[in-house]
């Protein structure tokens, strides 16, 4: 599925949505590095929020300026971030 966000323009952008449906959303409360990988995201799921993540939870982190969010989740074949 995709959506066209602005009309007046001569091709619409579009943006692909993720069809996930995730039982539980984790919310990190402390900036990170937007470099931060799968690794590092894992380390912070396990040691900080005490969860092991599930093929159905999203978990969210943010950086400094706190106008970045990063999402992680796992879907079945690996982890993803967007």
């Amino acid at each position: 599925m995709s959506v066209a966000l602005d009309m007046n323009m001569s091709e619409p952008m579009v943006i692909p949505f993720v069809n996930v449906p995730f039982s539980s959303i984790h919310l990190y409360q402390k900036p990170i590095s937007m470099r931060f990988g799968e690794k590092k995201l894992l380390e912070i799921c396990r040691s900080v929020l005490r969860r092991e993540p599930k093929a159905n939870e999203l978990f969210l982190f943010y950086n400094g300026k706190r106008d970045t969010l990063k999402l992680f989740w796992l879907d079945g074949t690996g982890s993803q971030e967007l």
